[in-house]
């Protein structure tokens, strides 16, 4: 199990899972615009949009799962893994209603150095990108999962996949929540506007 093949693996418009959606109710960020710190981005219900030109990525590892929201709810995922990652061209979008209408909540960065995160941690419901792995392993153990973030591992018969490097290209996600170790932005950019003006 150990040994991990030399290929590659390319998927194109590959969507991961699929949830239904419910209200976003709350945002938590912990950001900044210089330097590295620890992050994290989450909401209470329903997923929020991720989108960037490129990611180059060391360390993946993937395993479905269960997450449960402030209400309960349970809502399966793909728990995604990245030990380094540079994104270039990032945008986060969160949309909430409010008593005065529609509102976003928008994050962007990375447009003249990229963005940089160690060991970023997605929990995914769905993925459209064109994507390359090199030395990818499907159906791996969950718990024996290696090269990721530290002590990201699923459970012992559970599905997971690996791959030592990725690189997705013009990539939308929705995620539930979005953590790392650290983050490292240079020319940050937060704005809250009214009305829906999501990334994608």
């Amino acid at each position: 199990m150990d040994d991990v093949p030399t290929g590659k693996v390319r998927w194109r418009r590959t969507a991961l899972l699929l949830v239904p959606s419910a209200a976003i109710s709350t945002l938590v960020v912990a950001l900044t615009a210089q330097g590295s710190v620890a992050a994290s981005l989450a909401v209470a219900g329903d997923a929020f949009k991720v989108r960037a030109d490129r990611l180059d990525g060391t360390g993946l590892v993937q395993f479905t799962t269960v997450d449960k929201d402030a209400s309960g709810r349970s809502h399966h995922v793909l728990a995604t893994g990245i030990g380094h990652a540079r994104l270039h061209e990032m945008c986060v979008s969160v949309l909430t209603d409010t008593p005065l209408g529609a509102m976003t909540l928008v994050l962007r960065s990375g447009r003249g150095k990229p963005v940089e995160a160690e060991d970023l941690v997605l929990d995914l419901t769905r993925i459209d990108t064109d994507a390359t792995f090199d030395g990818l392993v499907l159906g791996r153990d969950g718990a024996s999962l290696s090269g990721g973030p530290r002590e990201l591992l699923g459970r012992r018969g559970q599905y997971g996949q690996q791959a030592r490097h990725l690189e997705l290209t013009d990539f939308r996600l929705h995620t539930h929540t979005i953590t790392a170790g650290a983050f490292k932005f240079k020319g940050l950019d937060i704005a809250v506007k009214p009305g829906r003006h999501e990334c994608f």
